[in-house]
């Protein structure tokens, strides 16, 4: 296969989305490697959320599509090694992109209420994708596990401890 697919997401004349893939490579291959590379087995599991990352996105025909192959390829980088991971970046991608949005919003606000309301509700998305950074960091780390080596009881006390190796 070689280097790995470039991905483009053009619109067709009814506007709807239609990713293009290089030609040196075959629709087949590049979904082969887009579910190696997100760690999914099914291609049918991969195309699915594919289409439900593109869905959360909150693609128009409005829609940058160079926004959607940074947000891809963001997704690539991030290295999910299993599908809960995928779901959970693919939430993180589309909170972080709309908490931009609407602070971009904010600044087009003519009056004060709107422009408020627009930050509060990019403020709130911005707390949950720190969450959301926080709940991927700690499903990520090595479950801390503590061996309990000795058991010894003193005058009906019992006493634990543990070993660091001999």
């Amino acid at each position: 296969m070689g280097s790995d697919p470039s991905l483009k997401l053009t619109r067709s004349e009814r506007g709807t989305l239609v990713a293009d893939i290089d030609e040196q490579q075959t629709l087949a291959e590049w979904e082969a490697l887009f579910a190696a590379r997100l760690n999914i087995s099914s291609p049918e599991l991969a195309k699915s959320l594919f289409k439900q990352f593109v869905s959360a996105l909150g693609l128009s025909r409005n829609s940058s599509l160079d926004e959607v192959n940074a947000a891809l390829h963001m997704l690539l980088e991030l290295k999910p090694r299993d599908v809960l991971e995928v779901q959970l970046m693919m939430q993180m991608l589309s909170a972080s992109r709309q908490s931009l949005d609407l602070l971009g919003e904010s600044k087009k606000a003519t009056f004060p209420e709107v422009r408020d309301l627009y930050l509060g509700l990019s403020a709130r998305l911005m707390r949950l994708y720190t969450k959301q950074i926080e709940a991927l960091s700690k499903y990520r780390r090595a479950p801390q596990v503590i061996r309990i080596e000795k058991v010894s009881l003193e005058n009906s006390q019992a006493v634990f401890g543990y070993s660091q190796g001999e």
